[in-house]
């Protein structure tokens, strides 16, 4: 009886608490990516993000608790009701204050994979890019824990049709008249984890195709391209952007940019060559070429196969 309701209802909230912090479609915000350490990467993340973020939009109106809530949520509680109970405070004090955290931890589905929603003040790609801008002209290290640092403009179902139309609305302001009038170059850059049936050639041709159909003549340059579109596919969902700069600042990884290393990749192959190149790359990384951009056009796509990029 009262036992059987009082479980039914702990389920209840912890569904729903659970379900209002996973990565979704309708969201803004930035990528982390770590290295086993995804604890210390999530206070990294949030202690940059808070920085860069102070300097461009001013303090954050909330108060010492939720923020301490913010910086702790991420965390897996061996005691759900307990975390459901932070939760709720936490909401109550956000709806006091007028408005959500600038900040909030979702839950991505893939390991060492961080997404941190921002709040509708915040330009994602405008505050990544001070970020690593930063990075690039001091060469100090901010973050111990943080490697690549990817602004989201948008996320959305991972289906074809999902994807074509969340394209539309990426690249319009950078590739489609009136937004944009003079041709520039591009690439486009794909990555999918624990994804199901999707086929990375079909997506880069589908998002290659909406980036040429706006009426400006822009071509794809495999080896400097002025912007990168970033498709990045983690689960159900598929989170895009446009970036600019995108080799100089290291593909944006932070710790690259300040070390002036190289990310761990495979050199580049043809598909015949790409077992034996994964060997070679592992045995001998030293010695393994500079790496090359994934992208594909409307008339290159069939032809074109690139490893994907880890």
């Amino acid at each position: 009886g009262k036992r059987k309701r009082s479980k039914k209802a702990f389920l209840h909230k912890a569904k729903r608490y659970n379900q209002g912090r996973e990565l979704c479609p309708g969201q803004r915000g930035v990528l982390v990516t770590c290295n086993n350490q995804e604890k210390q990467c999530v206070a990294d993340a949030y202690n940059l993000l808070n920085e860069y973020a102070t300097e461009l939009y001013g303090e954050e109106e909330q108060s010492e608790s939720a923020a301490a809530a913010a910086s702790s949520s991420d965390e897996e509680e061996e005691d759900i009701e307990k975390a459901v109970q932070k939760e709720v405070a936490a909401l109550k004090q956000q709806s006091s204050k007028g408005g959500e955290r600038r900040f909030q931890m979702l839950r991505s589905g893939a390991n060492n994979v961080l997404f941190i929603r921002c709040r509708s003040e915040v330009d994602p790609y405008r505050l990544v890019y001070r970020i690593m801008s930063d990075a690039l002209a001091t060469k100090k290290q901010k973050s111990r824990f943080c490697q690549r640092i990817l602004p989201v403009l948008d996320t959305a179902y991972a289906s074809m049709e999902g994807i074509t139309a969340q394209a539309k609305r990426v690249l319009a302001p950078r590739f489609h008249k009136p937004a944009c009038t003079e041709p520039t170059t591009f690439a486009v850059v794909y990555k999918a984890r624990n994804q199901g049936p999707l086929q990375r050639d079909d997506v880069i041709k589908a998002v290659a195709d909406v980036a040429v159909e706006g009426g400006v003549a822009h071509k794809v340059d495999l080896t400097n391209p002025k912007l990168v579109i970033s498709i990045e596919v983690i689960r159900k969902v598929c989170c895009m952007t446009v970036l600019e700069d995108f080799y100089k600042l290291k593909r944006y990884n932070l710790f690259s940019i300040v070390t002036e290393g190289i990310v761990d990749r495979p050199s580049v192959a043809k598909p015949e060559e790409q077992p034996k190149a994964a060997e070679e790359a592992s045995a001998a990384t030293s010695k393994s070429a500079p790496e090359a951009p994934v992208t594909e056009a409307k008339d290159e796509a069939a032809a074109s196969k690139i490893t994907e990029e880890t």
